[in-house]
C-alpha cells in the first residue's frame, strides 16, 4: 500500500497539518523531510505508521506515548489522525486480498482520534468511493465508502497468516546487525516490523536466514545479495557477497560472520571479509535493507506465495527515521538514487539532517518543515529549485540554513588582519582593531604568521 495524504490535527506542534503523497495523480516514491530538530520529522513518520497500522496495532505502538504524542499547548485539544492510502498494480496482480464485498478498490481512508482525557485511540477505515482524497479534513462519510466491511484495514492487520501486499515496514535509529541464532519469529508481524520507530526495539535484519527454512533462506541470501549490489552507490566498497560453499547461505551466522563480502581495499586490491568486520556504517546499512528484504519474503511466505520476489517487484510503503545515520558525505551523495534504482516500487518516506542527502533528489520530492513564528505551529513548504543543481554550499544555505561556519568567522577576520595589517596608512582605530583581531585569532590557535607593515608617519 502507497500513502497518498497525511493529515494531523493536535500531535505535537502539527495542527491543521496536512501532507500530500502525490505526484501527477500518482504515489510520489520518495519524500524526505528536512527541518530542524523539535519540529516534529519522526512524529509524522510515527503518525504515518499509526494510519497504515490499523486502530489496535495504533494503540499497542502508542502505548505510554499518547501524553507525549499530544500538543503540550493544550492538551484539552483532540488529537486526529487521517489517511489515504492508494494500492500497487503488482499485488493487484498477484491477487491482493481485500476483505468485504468491494471490487477492487483504488482509495484507502483510515482515521485514528485521541480525545481529551483518553489514553487510547479511537479509529477506524473504509474504502472510498472514488476520490475523496480532499475531504481529509473532516469525518468521513457513509456515502464515500463501498463495501460491507467495517474495518478492513484492522482485518488485514489482524489477519494470521498474514494478507500479503498490504506492506508498510519502519525504522528508527536502532539498525544494528543482530548476533546470529538471537533473533525469533515475529509475535505480530504487522506491529514488529514498525515498533523501532516508537520503541527503539531492535530489528531482524540478517536474523531472518535462521527464521526461513532451508530452502526459503538461501533464496533470501540471494535476494539480498541482488539488492545489494544493484546499484555501486548502495554499498560503495562492497564488490560481491559470496553465496557459495557447502549447504550454500542458510543461516545468518553463515550469512556475516563469514568471509563472504569482497570489499575494495586500496593497493591491497579486494579483501573478503565477514559483514561483522565492516564499519559501523556498512553493518548499519546491510542491517536495514536484509531487514527490508527479509519481511517483504516473510510476508509472501506467510501469505502462502513462493516467496520468490525480486527487488524490483518489491511494493509497499517505508519509513525511515535519519536515513544517513551512519553515512559519510561521499557515501550519502549516491545512497538515494541507489535505493530509487534498487526498489523502484518501494515508497519511502525519511527524515534527514544531511545536505548531502539531498542531491539525488527532485524538488518535489522535499519537504522542509518550518515553524510558524506567530502561531508555533509547523508548516510545509516544497522548494522550487532542484538541489542537485546546487553546490554543498548552497545546499547548506538553502536547506539548513546554514550561510557560515565559525572557522569562516575566523576566516574573515584573517581576511580583514590581513587587509588593516598590509597598509601602512591604517588609522589608530585601525590600528586598534588589528590587535584585537590578532589577539582573538591567536587564542583560537589561528594567529598570522607574519606582522603587519610599519605605519607610515603620515597615518
Amino acid at each position: 500500500m502507497y500513502v497518498r495524504k497525511l493529515r494531523i490535527d493536535g500531535l505535537k506542534l502539527l495542527r491543521d497539518f496536512e501532507l500530500d503523497f502525490t505526484r501527477d495523480g500518482e504515489p510520489r516514491m520518495w519524500t524526505v523531510l528536512v527541518g530542524r530538530n523539535g519540529l516534529c520529522k519522526t512524529a509524522i513518520l510515527r503518525a504515518l505508521a499509526l494510519a497504515a497500522s490499523g486502530r489496535d496495532r495504533a494503540n499497542q505502538l502508542a502505548q505510554g506515548l499518547h501524553r507525549s504524542l499530544r500538543d503540550v499547548r493544550d492538551e484539552r485539544r483532540e488529537l486526529w489522525i487521517h489517511g489515504s492510502f492508494g494500492f500497487g498494480a503488482i499485488g493487484e496482480q498477484h491477487g491482493r486480498h481485500h476483505p468485504g464485498k468491494v471490487a477492487t478498490p483504488t482509495r484507502l481512508r483510515t482515521w485514528l482520534a485521541l480525545m481529551a482525557n483518553r489514553q487510547i485511540f479511537e479509529g477506524g477505515s473504509g474504502y472510498m468511493r472514488g476520490d475523496h482524497d480532499e475531504h481529509l479534513q473532516s469525518m468521513p462519510s457513509a456515502e464515500w465508502f463501498v463495501g460491507s466491511t467495517p474495518d478492513p484495514l484492522e482485518q488485514i492487520r489482524a489477519a494470521s497468516p498474514v494478507h500479503a501486499h498490504w506492506f508498510t515496514a519502519a525504522y528508527g535509529v536502532n539498525r544494528s546487525l543482530p548476533v546470529p541464532m538471537s533473533v525469533k519469529p515475529p509475535d505480530d508481524i504487522t506491529h514488529d516490523r514498525v515498533a523501532s520507530l516508537f520503541d527503539n526495539s531492535p530489528i531482524i535484519g540478517t536474523g531472518f536466514a535462521d527464521l526461513f527454512d532451508n530452502g526459503s533462506a538461501r533464496t533470501y541470501a540471494r535476494v539480498i545479495k541482488k539488492a545489494m549490489l544493484a546499484h555501486a552507490d548502495l554499498l560503495p566498497a562492497v564488490t560481491d557477497v559470496e553465496l557459495g560453499g557447502r549447504g550454500g547461505v542458510n543461516t545468518a551466522d553463515r550469512l556475516v560472520t563469514s568471509h563472504r563480502f569482497k570489499v575494495r581495499s586500496g593497493d591491497a586490491g579486494e579483501l573478503k571479509i565477514p559483514a561483522t568486520w565492516l564499519s559501523q556504517g556498512y553493518q548499519a546499512a546491510i542491517a536495514w535493507l536484509a531487514d527490508l528484504v527479509g519481511q517483504v519474503l516473510w510476508e509472501a511466505n506467510a501469505a502462502g506465495g513462493d516467496g520468490e520476489i525480486e527487488p524490483e517487484e518489491m511494493e509497499g510503503l517505508v519509513l525511515v527515521d535519519e536515513l544517513d545515520l551512519h553515512l559519510h558525505p561521499t557515501w550519502q551523495v549516491g545512497f538515494i538514487a541507489a535505493l530509487k534504482t534498487t526498489f523502484p516500487r518501494l515508497q519511502f518516506v525519511v527524515t534527514t539532517h544531511s545536505p548531502m542527502l539531498l542531491a539525488g533528489l527532485e524538488a518535489h520530492e522535499i519537504v522542509m518543515l518550518e515553524e510558524d513564528l506567530q502561531t508555533g505551529n509547523v508548516v510545509a513548504r516544497h522548494e522550487e529549485r532542484p538541489p542537485k543543481l546546487l553546490t554543498a554550499t548552497q545546499l547548506l544555505e538553502r536547506y539548513f540554513a546554514i550561510d557560515r561556519l565559525y572557522p569562516v568567522n575566523l576566516a574573515e577576520k584573517l581576511r580583514r588582519y590581513d587587509f588593516i595589517a598590509s597598509n601602512p596608512y591604517r588609522s589608530d582605530e585601525e590600528d586598534r582593531e588589528m590587535s584585537s583581531l590578532r589577539a582573538e585569532l591567536e587564542a583560537a590557535g589561528a594567529g598570522p604568521k607574519w606582522e603587519p607593515v610599519e605605519r607610515s608617519e603620515s597615518a
